[in-house]
């Protein structure tokens, strides 16, 4: 983006999602899970969990949505809508942070990945599974846009 033209269409907000968050989370919880100090804390907890969605979902398990939404059109040279292209980026966004950030403070609360069923953290689950709805039904959007 340096010295070049900026333009907020499809492309940039599935990039900017990725790199503005996702990231930054993957390298810094990978940073805890490597270092032995911290890493006896944190075993078998949240923590891990919210790491590997991060790296291998983020990366790996959205990129299909991600190539397939900047691609630029369909087979019959009409372009997809730009409209619904930057609402399922955002709601992707945010959907997939609000659905594993909060296992990242379960685990600075000492919730391991066996309990599951505290009632303390029982707005959390569902407000996770929620956000993971929304997040499952935004990666679908671009069927929409592109069929």
């Amino acid at each position: 983006m340096y010295k070049g033209t900026i333009i907020f269409q499809t492309p940039m907000f599935y990039s900017a999602g990725v790199s503005s968050v996702s990231l930054p989370l993957e390298r810094l919880t990978g940073l805890f899970l490597g270092a032995l100090a911290t890493d006896v804390h944190v075993h078998d907890t949240y923590f891990v969990v919210a790491h590997f969605h991060y790296v291998m979902v983020r990366g790996h398990g959205n990129g299909p949505t991600w190539g397939a939404s900047p691609s630029g059109g369909r087979n019959d040279r009409t372009m997809y809508n730009e409209g619904l292209g930057i609402l399922s980026a955002v709601i992707i966004f945010i959907g997939f942070n609000l659905t594993f950030l909060p296992n990242l403070f379960w685990a600075i609360w000492g919730c391991r990945a066996a309990t599951t069923s505290i009632p303390e953290f029982q707005e959390l689950h569902v407000a996770s599974t929620l956000a993971q709805r929304c997040w499952a039904s935004a990666t679908f959007l671009p069927l929409c846009y592109l069929i």
